[in-house]
Formats: structure tokens, C-alpha cells, sequence
């Protein structure tokens, strides 16, 4: 039986167990994980669940936050930092900006592909 313990200042953790263990912890992980170099989406495009169209992006969705009497001023950021603004709650764009720059902005992802439907993203 595998078992886990904090490293002293937190930055990690030492894991315990038998060889038995740790071969089937190894494997249960190529398992879920896949081989070296082989992502997600390399193994789903592999088995025709996705059709990205080859369509690589390096764009960005952020979300925002903000009330009703804060509305002007957000939208006053999204123009100077994006060009543009939006009335919905994100907002995608090319431009990489820190999220912590700003009291709107609650998270970033990063696009890796773009789909037909959302369902055909995949997240790592």
C-alpha cells in the first residue's frame, strides 16, 4: 500500500509503499496520463473524437466580474488592455495579460484548439 507524506516545508510530498505498489501505481498513471509526449488530445483526435479542422490558437478567454455601478469602468479597461470590450462575463482575445493586473478580471485560460461545439475541448 502506497502512502504519502508532506515534505517539511510543504513544497512536496515523499511517497511510501512496496515495488509491488508503486508498478501498479506507474501503470494506473500511463493508464490515465498516456505515454511520454502523447497528450489528451493526440489520443482523442487518434480516435476520431475530435475534428479540431487543424485550427491551433494561441488565444486566450477571460472572465470577468464586476457590478452594475462598475460597469463603465470595466469596459473602460477592456478597451485599454484588449482593444475592445464585451457585455458578457468573458471575453477572448490574442493579448496575454496577467489576471492579478486587474479587479475585473477573475481567470484566464489558454486555448489550445477551437471546435464546433464546446464539447470537443479538452482541458489539461
Amino acid at each position: 500500500m502506497n502512502y504519502l507524506k508532506n515534505t517539511p516545508n510543504y513544497t512536496g510530498v515523499t511517497v511510501y509503499g512496496d515495488k509491488m505498489d508503486f508498478d501498479e501505481l506507474n501503470e494506473a498513471l500511463h493508464t490515465v496520463v498516456g505515454d511520454e509526449g502523447e497528450t489528451e488530445i493526440d489520443r482523442l483526435k487518434d480516435e476520431n473524437k475530435l475534428d479540431f479542422n487543424n485550427q491551433k490558437l494561441t488565444n486566450y478567454i477571460y472572465t470577468y466580474a464586476y457590478s452594475e455601478d462598475e460597469s463603465s469602468l470595466c469596459a473602460l479597461e477592456m478597451r485599454s488592455l484588449f482593444g475592445k470590450e464585451t457585455q458578457s462575463s468573458f471575453l477572448e482575445s490574442s493579448v496575454k495579460i496577467d489576471p492579478s493586473r486587474s479587479p475585473f478580471i477573475k481567470g484566464r485560460i489558454s486555448m489550445m484548439y477551437k471546435g464546433e461545439a464546446s464539447r470537443t475541448f479538452s482541458y489539461r
